[in-house]
């Protein structure tokens, strides 16, 4: 992969966790929401599916599995039980420890505290991976085209079973949404195969569709929740979702080619860093709420205020900013100059 696909995929990524920082800060815009909500999971498959490394595992599955397991499961166990210590000392109800740890083996979003919910994602992530990994090496005499097809029936099948309820909801490790969230992985794994033969011609063809479908999508269909399994419509949810990824790509590849020098290095910085946000925004918003506090109390003298005013005053941009910024101060100063990298990163490169 040369630097501009690399800055790309760092800017799409970037982009992503910024949508999920956005989404998780309790905004009152319930359009905002649906529209981050209809795709925002989505695309993090998709960008899974599209740094696979087919040549590189397809005859070594157990290599795969490790190497996602250090970069996935650790950090997700790591995460976890920072969230349940600073739970314990500050979330509105407490998780014992008991609860805690049934939570994070079944790694389902049940019984996870304010500070780890969004962790339910990884668990999620690695099955799938691994899954998908698997059939598609058992796939690999089958053209890209066949092995798409099948991958659409698996997910078009899934979804039924989802609806229908013809299985346990909330199975553990997201196993339940393989099928939807593999096919995604499969659609990035397909796109990098292909997007070098789509003309700007087609580009901006398959741009105006793909906007002219997720408006329409977001009007027909209602809020998407994956860790719920609320996806409504499922034959409007999908085209939603790829045509919402699809969007997104154009949006990264143009902050990639314009390249400003201090917002490019932030946004890929932050793209190759998402874990680290996804691990710790939640810790985030809780450390910039209390700081305002502090600051009003303490500096300004200001006892009698109204916080939900000032929250959705002016102070939900300080909220967002921080939920991006400080887990990258901290993965700056303290994750990547010692141990720690390996344990949330995956790799104990200096």
């Amino acid at each position: 992969m040369n630097n501009t696909r690399i800055s790309y995929i760092d800017m799409l990524k970037a982009l992503g966790i910024i949508l999920v920082v956005i989404g998780h800060a309790s905004l009152k815009n319930p359009l905002l929401i649906k529209t981050i909500y209809s795709f925002h999971m989505p695309l993090f498959f998709f960008t899974s599916g599209y740094l696979y490394n087919y040549s590189k595992y397809k005859s070594n599955q157990r290599i795969f599995i490790i190497s996602r397991f250090k970069s996935i499961v650790i950090p997700y166990i790591a995460g976890c039980l920072f969230a349940f210590w600073y739970g314990s000392k500050f979330a509105a109800i407490p998780t014992s420890p008991k609860a805690s740890i049934i939570a994070i083996l079944k790694s389902n979003g049940k019984g996870f505290n304010t500070f780890n919910t969004p962790m339910w994602f990884l668990p999620c992530l690695f099955a799938t991976l691994v899954v998908f990994s698997f059939i598609l090496s058992r796939l690999h005499k089958f053209s890209i085209h066949k092995q798409l097809l099948v991958f659409t029936f698996l997910a078009m099948v899934g979804s039924i079973i989802i609806k229908k309820h013809y299985i346990p909801l909330n199975l553990p490790w997201g196993i339940d949404l393989i099928p939807i969230t593999m096919f995604f992985c499969f659609l990035g794994f397909y796109y990098r195969k292909i997007e070098n033969y789509i003309s700007a011609k087609k580009n901006i063809i398959l741009l105006v569709l793909s906007i002219l479908i997720f408006i329409s999508g977001l009007h027909f269909n209602g809020r998407i929740d994956m860790m719920g399994r609320y996806f409504n419509n499922i034959l409007i949810f999908y085209p939603t979702a790829i045509s919402g990824i699809y969007i997104t790509i154009q949006i990264a590849q143009l902050l990639s080619y314009k390249n400003v020098p201090i917002f490019t290095r932030i946004f890929k910085y932050a793209g190759a860093n998402s874990l680290m946000i996804l691990l710790l925004h939640p810790w985030s918003f809780s450390v910039s709420t209390k700081t305002l506090a502090y600051i009003m109390r303490n500096i300004l003298h200001i006892t009698n205020y109204n916080f939900k005013e000032i929250f959705y005053s002016w102070f939900i941009y300080i909220y967002i900013l921080s939920g991006v910024l400080l887990p990258l101060l901290v993965t700056f100063l303290f994750i990547e100059r010692n141990t720690l990298q390996w344990i949330f990163k995956g790799s104990n490169k200096k």
